[in-house]
């Protein structure tokens, strides 16, 4: 019989532990018996480790090696009101998936794997495209959302938006330049969801959408959202949001 297993972070041992998926973690963090029945991952993902098909992460940073090698995709999960930062190298051929309502920062400049990144919930923050992988994959969003951790973050990766939607959020950041264009159909929604309101250059979408036909929301409703954050999202070509009968709605831009 086949099985697959995940790996979880156990507290305990400071280590990754990979854990068939029949096996129940409690809370957010493992406990002792699924310690006692997990394969130690204190080497990094290795040997058993390449079974894992998703890691789930409690608040604060870990160091330790993801690799994309044997599954397709490997999922990075982070729960509610969980802020994780993905420290070490994420690397293979493979893509990962971000899920969970929670926060998942990808800090490695030296991440190669090669795999799509898909976003389908909360929050995937980088501080520069290279903790996306090698240059020429692409980005997904499917229900979550993409922020900018830095100023100045320069992509030409082609970003697609599929049926679940997705948001990428400025985060009081300035200087950002996305030049690989959308594509797809979902909705699409560009925030500024920190709290800065003055007037800086924070977004400007460069590349070409003619594929793009979702519906765009640009900049926060303040009858509906709590953030105060201004966007000020620059447009320099045409098609930039797509064409055909999409939609935009633009709020306090």
């Amino acid at each position: 019989m086949n099985t697959s297993y995940r790996s979880v972070w156990n507290h305990a041992l400071g280590a990754w532990v990979a854990v068939s998926e029949v096996t129940r973690s409690r809370g957010k963090r493992s406990g002792s018996a699924v310690a006692i029945a997990a394969a130690t991952l204190l080497g990094g993902l290795t040997g058993t480790a390449a079974l894992a098909q998703s890691h789930d992460y409690a608040d604060g940073a870990y160091a330790v090696d993801i690799t994309t090698t044997v599954t397709p995709t490997v999922e990075l999960n982070t729960d509610l009101n969980i802020d994780a930062q993905q420290v070490n190298i994420v690397t293979g051929p493979g893509g990962i998936i971000k899920t969970g309502a929670g926060t998942l920062t990808l800090s490695n400049a030296a991440n190669d794997y090669v795999g799509t990144t898909t976003v389908n919930a909360g929050i995937l923050r980088v501080a520069s495209d290279a903790n996306l992988g090698n240059a020429a994959s692409g980005l997904q969003l499917n229900g979550g959302t993409f922020q900018f951790g830095a100023n100045n973050v320069t992509s030409a990766r082609a970003i697609t938006v599929l049926a679940g939607g997705g948001t990428i959020d400025v985060n009081d950041t300035t200087g950002n330049v996305l030049s690989g264009g959308f594509v797809g159909a979902g909705p699409l929604t560009l925030v500024n969801n920190g709290t800065d309101a003055t007037a800086l250059p924070r977004l400007t979408l460069s590349g070409s959408s003619t594929a793009f036909t979702g519906t765009t929301r640009v900049g926060n409703d303040v009858t509906a959202d709590f953030a105060s954050g201004r966007l000020n999202v620059a447009i320099t070509s045409n098609g930039a949001l797509g064409t055909g009968s999409n939609i935009v709605n633009i709020y306090n831009n």
